[in-house]
This record gives structure tokens, sequence and C-alpha cells, in this order.
């Protein structure tokens, strides 16, 4: 009497290589899709502008720590970068070593994906900021220059 067969290995071995071949192949295609992804968003947000680093908590897992995502200058260039911190309590004076993410094991560049649009949307918000930062300051040093008599308004003369 033959033993009963098991559920799903009903393949032979050198089709099971075959199709296992056929499933490396798709994924290392899968690999350089997630890959090619990361740098259009990379060049769609560096191509609108960055005014300024940004960097985002993204995730915080109680076994292993913070997951920051976010965009930092490396090498003079700016690039969209992961970083980790296994420590809950430096959350406030993070010192960041940021590694570029498609350089990150793949875990990371594919979980990752589903905080793109909060990275956009921190940019804009920061470059909001730095703008309206930078109205102020030129502003206020206006204003000091005026009451220096270093600049004189048209309506004034």
């Amino acid at each position: 009497m033959r033993p009963p067969k098991k559920q799903g290995t009903n393949v032979s071995v050198p089709e099971w290589l075959r199709k296992n071949s056929e499933l490396v192949k798709q994924a290392n295609g899968l690999y350089d899709a997630i890959n090619l992804n990361w740098l259009r968003i990379e060049e769609a947000i560096i191509a609108s502008g960055v005014l300024k680093p940004v960097h985002l908590h993204v995730m915080t897992d109680p076994n292993d720590g913070l997951h920051y995502l976010g965009i930092d200058k490396m090498q003079g260039k700016w690039r969209i970068a992961y970083d980790f911190s296994s420590d809950p309590f430096e959350a406030e004076e993070v010192e960041f070593n940021w590694k570029p993410i498609v350089d990150c094991p793949l875990w990371i560049r594919q979980n990752f994906l589903k905080y793109a649009p909060d990275l956009v949307k921190a940019v804009y918000e920061s470059n909001a900021e730095a703008v309206s930062d930078l109205a102020k300051a030129v502003h206020a040093s206006e204003e000091f220059l005026r009451s220096m008599g270093l600049i004189v308004d048209l309506e004034d003369l």
C-alpha cells in the first residue's frame, strides 16, 4: 500500500527546480521594480525642490525600535534614506546615520513604500515652513535696516 499523497508535494524534483527558478526570476524583476520606484520617487521629490533635510518618524516597533524615512544630503546629493534606532528613549535626540533606501535590505525597501506619500507631504510642509521663516527673516532685517535709515521706502520720499 502506498502512503497517501501530501497536499502540495505532488511536484517532482526537476519540476520543482524549474518552477523555483521561474519564481526567482520573477522575484528579481520585482526587486528591480521596487528599486526603480524608489528612484522615481526620489527624482520627483528632488525635481520639485528640497529646501532642507526632512526626517520622518514612520514607525515604532516595540520589538526593535524606531524607524525613520527621510530625505537628506548624502555626499552632496539629496537622497531618500532610512535610519533606525533601537532606543525609543532617544527619539528626541536621534543622531541620524542615514542609509540610502535603495541600499537597504529588501524588507525595508518593500515595507516602507507605503510611507512615500507621507514623505512627499512632509517635504512640502517643510518647504512651506522654510519659506515662511525666510520671509519673516527678510521682513525683520528690512525693518531693522529702515530703523537705521539704510533702506528708504519710495513713498517716504
